[in-house]
């Protein structure tokens, strides 16, 4: 196991814990990939150590059980809670991370699922965690046109089966993080 590739996703609650887990344990992990979930208002964390914590944030514009561009709240019978907009937990990240978040806008970020089922990306671009001038996307989201499941295509046909997959592990590959102690 290479311990410096340590990387989490998970959807609906389990992208919430993502989340966690990436403020929690930042020092150990590589980057994280919430997917159609977000924390309850109150719990949007910043990592909290002094490494850097990249994020692919994923959420699908059809979510009407948490969508991702607005604040939700759940009727009580489903726990009656308010839920963060991917935008409040990018920003945090992107803070963390050393984007430029006050003075730059979200950019498109190329992926190789552009166009695949209205799937795009956006995010900070200019993130200099290390104050070495190399700049990198550490803060993203891709949104595409699915509810609230993976963002997978399983039609026979589709030559994209895999569209939301392949962007994670792209954006996973090049990510690491040396754990303490090794």
């Amino acid at each position: 196991i290479d311990r410096s590739r340590i990387y989490v996703t998970g959807i609906s609650n389990g992208a919430a814990m993502t989340q966690t887990l990436g403020c929690e344990l930042n020092h150990r992990l590589a980057a994280i990939a919430p997917m159609h979930g977000q924390n309850v208002m109150g719990y949007n964390c910043s990592p909290k150590y002094k490494k850097k914590m990249p994020i692919l944030n994923i959420w699908g514009t059809e979510d009407t059980i948490q969508p991702g561009d607005t604040i939700l709240a759940t009727p009580l019978e489903l726990m009656g809670q308010f839920r963060l907009s991917v935008y409040q937990v990018q920003y945090k990240y992107g803070q963390h991370n050393k984007c430029d978040v006050e003075n730059k806008k979200y950019v498109t970020i190329p992926s190789v699922s552009d166009g695949v089922n209205d799937w795009k990306c956006v995010g900070y671009d200019q993130c200099d965690f290390d104050g070495n001038g190399e700049q990198t996307v550490d803060a993203m989201s891709c949104s595409w046109n699915g509810g609230h499941i993976v963002p997978v295509d399983y039609s026979e046909d589709s030559d994209n089966r895999d569209f939301g997959l392949n962007v994670i592990w792209n954006f996973f590959k090049d990510k690491r993080q040396i754990p303490p102690g090794c």
